[in-house]
């Protein structure tokens, strides 16, 4: 895979790409601000299973992120913080292109995008797992 930079590639929506921004920084905000961990879990799965869904704990690894305690927010969800340091990184691209930055586009072979979404189950996968066993729910 590669990674290259392309002054021509053609503009964001301005108002797509400022709409995910604020979408982002909404969520960050709020991950920063309103009382989540005072809230009971409000997974449907979980209520009638009794088993943790594959984004049980997201949220609270959200705020754990947000509040700087990277170890909590792995601890409850692994693909969460992943999740939540990749809106992060996402949002601040999408501004950097509204702003006039060059794009980037990743290049790759079939084979490589095929062994990517591979990954990407196995990883999900492997992170339902690891909530389920850690049940902290």
């Amino acid at each position: 895979m590669r990674l290259t930079v392309h002054r021509d590639l053609r503009p964001l929506d301005p108002f797509l790409g400022w709409s995910l921004v604020v979408g982002v920084v909404g969520l960050l905000l709020a991950a920063a601000f309103f009382p989540f961990g005072a809230m009971p879990p409000l997974c449907a799965f979980l209520l009638l299973t009794d088993l943790p869904c594959l984004t049980c704990g997201m949220t609270r690894s959200w705020v754990a992120l947000v509040h700087g305690d990277l170890g909590g927010a792995l601890l409850w969800n692994p693909a969460g913080a992943a999740l939540c340091m990749g809106a992060l990184l996402g949002a601040l691209y999408i501004l950097a292109r509204q702003l006039g930055a060059p794009g980037l586009r990743l290049e790759s072979t079939l084979g490589e995008r095929r062994g990517l979404r591979f990954g990407l189950v196995l990883a999900v996968a492997l992170n339902w797992a690891y909530v389920v066993q850690a049940g902290k729910v």
